[in-house]
């Protein structure tokens, strides 16, 4: 099987350690609708409240992380 390359997404000389704001995006497999159904108003799906608890807990394990904003599309 031949093998796929992934375009680097980091730049290059850039020291990720230091403080800052960083924008991260994650996608699903084929852009699938995982995380949201629809209930009178949109409201997470059990696997997008899965990803809203992880998220939330970010700062437990990295105690030197903030959370500013975040969004679960």
């Amino acid at each position: 099987m031949a093998q796929r390359f992934r375009k680097p997404n980091r730049l290059p000389n850039y020291d990720y350690s230091q403080y800052g704001s960083y924008h991260i995006t994650i996608c699903t497999y084929n852009r699938k609708n995982l995380f949201w159904i629809n209930c009178k108003d949109w409201c997470l799906s059990k696997t997008g409240e899965i990803v809203d608890t992880a998220i939330r807990q970010i700062p437990k394990h990295y105690p030197q992380v903030i959370l500013d904003h975040y969004v679960v599309m």
